[in-house]
């Protein structure tokens, strides 16, 4: 008998996280297109700067030029500060939503584009904080834009994560 009372203990206290649909202390994730490629995007109002990921950048071939003002990054990758010295013009849709901006480049492995700030207030852009939504302007419409559900999120981290090692194996392959 104690057997079943410890199971439904153990049940009780276990908490489902893939059911949680609170998105109260997530980051905004979401998927965009940038020259026909599905990748992840992030905003962050936290964040101080528009930022793109170097691997992003190197693989779709994106010009880069000299920062005109370099500054440092704390929290985008497992290595401390990166220095953005950098910057890429990128083009990215979201719906029917097409824009084109100036993104520091930067070594980071949370997403392939990070719209913080200077984003936000640039375009006047409007946030449900407790839905965890966007709304912005699309010529004299208005759309919603809704996040990633977590499990999504994980599903995109594991995929990011995978890309990165295959592309570290190819890396090691050829210097050898």
């Amino acid at each position: 008998m104690t057997g079943n009372i410890f199971r439904i203990s153990r049940r009780a206290l276990t908490i489902d996280t893939v059911s949680v649909s609170n998105q109260r202390e997530n980051l905004f994730h979401s998927r965009c297109l940038i020259a026909g490629n599905l990748l992840s995007l992030i905003v962050d109002r936290g964040s101080c700067a528009n930022a793109v990921s170097q691997d992003m950048v190197e693989k779709l071939g994106l010009t880069t030029n000299r920062h005109p003002k370099p500054y440092k990054l704390h929290w985008l990758d497992d290595y401390g500060a990166v220095q953005v010295t950098r910057q890429a013009k990128v083009s990215f849709e979201k719906r029917v939503h097409k824009e084109e901006l100036e993104f520091g480049v930067a070594l980071m492995q949370v997403a392939h584009l990070l719209l913080g700030r200077p984003w936000q207030f640039d375009r006047g852009i409007f946030q449900y904080g407790g839905m965890n939504c966007y709304k912005i302007r699309h010529g004299d419409k208005k759309i919603l834009l809704k996040p990633l559900s977590p499990k999504e999120v994980r599903e995109d981290q594991r995929q990011m994560a995978a890309n990165r090692r295959r592309s570290k194996a190819v890396s090691s392959g050829n210097q050898a």
